[in-house]
């Protein structure tokens, strides 16, 4: 104990060294004292991306402290997110039931808005939408009355998430414009800059949901930039995993799939999983686009196995959707139909607004392959419809695509012409993940009722195809889309030469 009480007013009871600080007075039966040195340590391991070092001592630092004392909040705390971050439910579990039983001892403002974030956040990661909503609007409450700006911008943050999976986008645009007037730096200027980044972020997954993915990519930038210099690793890879799908609705899809594995390398050189399948399912989903789609099932399949290895449900049915649409492009529709189900499936407990109206897409997509026309036409309405209650412009000129097909199959021409036409407005968006699917719809189906927008619509869809051709850089993927099916069928024999292609305008990453 005296050779700890001396080292603690030495440098070596700063950062990691502190641990030994810590395991002196521990082992001279002071282990309240002892407790502050293994905090000290943990935090320092935690900053520096240690994982195993951090849950070692925060775990000792617990055994330390007696029950009651106020920095057991802030020790289950980061267990919970560190467990988050591994994909390890259980552990996290038992820490986030701790932290709600301090919180429910103590019924501090602080603990009672904290064990209300960890179980609001809980509830997302699980899927439980509607009991998390509610959950994080008490957090937000409880911050309020705590006067705590940065817990009142984490939950009004967790809001705008919640709300946004449900399909509120303008109620979530609410809570994120609330969220940043709360963390404005001029008038809370103890708010830490990445507080306010982690809602720029949130703020651009909305965005590009609506269609302005140009603003969208700034958000994310001004964000990467803030979890950079603030070194937030774990933020930095959710941002370039944003980024990515960004870059994807662009037909960028080079710059998607090396955004996404600088995502997943930052995860993995951290020791995270968290999440991990979401990126993976965004790479194969951008191999698909590039007509890799070997490659494309590979990564979709990796996404599936490692979902049900960590128990992981954030995600899983979009994961299930993509893997289905990438299927039904190459014709493998059984297998598709199997795989959509499985998504419907849970998009029906989890009550996720996009990823019902995602899956609603693709199964009107599986109607028209199979030639069931009417059946394609109403499940394409019904998208349209959710779609548009849920400002998703994208599905909803998908939708609208669908539909008209289906219906020009089924000899209602007029309906068929004025959907068709409709949906030729995705040249007004700033990006869109199905661009050349909804052009490409809509001029064959203007083209078969002889609408004299026909030739206009096909110029327009062959236009948008050499634009996404000439983005392309690597040579194998180049050849790989012209033989796309509906890349072929736009711009003829894939040998044709391509000087007359438009040269690209942005700069590309190098592809792993």
């Amino acid at each position: 104990r005296k050779l700890g009480e001396y080292l603690g007013h030495t440098p070596l009871a700063r950062g990691l060294s502190a641990a030994v600080v810590g395991r002196h007075l521990a082992r001279g039966d002071a282990g309240a004292a002892a407790a502050p040195f293994y905090l000290e340590a943990a935090n320092a391991a935690r900053n520096s991306n240690q994982v195993g070092l951090a849950v070692r001592h925060y775990a000792r630092a617990i055994a330390c402290l007696p029950s009651g004392d106020p920095r057991l909040v802030d020790a289950h705390d980061s267990l919970e997110g560190i467990y988050r971050l591994l994909g390890r439910r259980r552990e996290r579990l038992r820490h986030l039931d701790a932290l709600r039983r301090i919180a429910h001892k103590s019924r501090t403002g602080r603990s009672i808005t904290l064990a209300l974030l960890r179980s609001a956040r809980f509830d997302m990661d699980e899927g439980r939408l509607t009991r998390g909503l509610e959950v994080a609007r008490s957090a937000a409450d409880a911050a309020r009355a705590a006067k705590s700006p940065a817990f009142e911008v984490e939950a009004e943050a967790l809001i705008s998430e919640f709300l946004r999976e449900l399909g509120q986008v303008q109620e979530a645009l609410a809570a994120c414009d609330r969220a940043l007037l709360a963390s404005d730096p001029t008038t809370h200027p103890g708010i830490q800059p990445r507080v306010r980044a982690e809602v720029l972020r949130s703020r651009g997954v909305l965005l590009r949901r609506v269609g302005r993915v140009r603003e969208a990519v700034s958000m994310y930038a001004e964000a990467i930039a803030v979890f950079r210099a603030t070194d937030a690793r774990r933020q930095e890879a959710r941002t370039k995993h944003g980024l990515a799908f960004a870059m994807f609705c662009e037909g960028r899809y080079e710059d998607a799939i090396a955004l996404a594995l600088e995502s997943i390398q930052i995860d993995l050189a951290i020791g995270g999983r968290f999440q991990l399948a979401n990126t993976l399912t965004n790479v194969g989903h951008a191999y698909s686009r590039v007509g890799d789609f070997e490659r494309a099932k590979a990564y979709l399949e990796r996404a599936r196995v490692i979902h049900d290895r960590y128990g992981e449900q954030d995600g899983r049915a979009d994961t299930l959707t993509v893997n289905a649409e990438v299927l039904a492009e190459i014709g493998e529709i059984e297998q598709a139909d199997s795989l959509l189900k499985d998504a419907e499936a849970l998009n029906a407990t989890t009550a996720n607004g996009y990823d019902t109206v995602h899956a609603s897409i693709i199964r009107a997509i599986l109607h028209l392959k199979q030639n069931e026309f009417a059946e394609a036409a109403k499940v394409a309405a019904n998208a349209k419809r959710g779609a548009e209650e849920q400002a998703l412009v994208s599905f909803h000129m998908y939708g609208q695509a669908i539909e008209a097909a289906a219906r020009v199959e089924m000899g209602d021409t007029h309906g068929a012409t004025l959907l068709a036409t409709a949906a030729l407005g995705v040249e007004h968006l700033q990006g869109c993940e199905y661009g050349l699917e909804v052009r490409s719809l809509a001029a064959s189906v203007l083209l078969k009722t002889g609408s004299p927008q026909g030739e206009k619509a096909r110029a327009i869809a062959e236009a948008h195809a050499k634009t996404l051709y000439a983005d392309i850089k690597h040579p194998r993927f180049r050849s790989l889309f012209r033989r796309r099916p509906i890349v072929a069928s736009l711009l003829g024999d894939p040998a044709a030469d391509s000087s007359t292609l438009r040269p690209s305008q942005s700069p590309v990453a190098q592809v792993p």
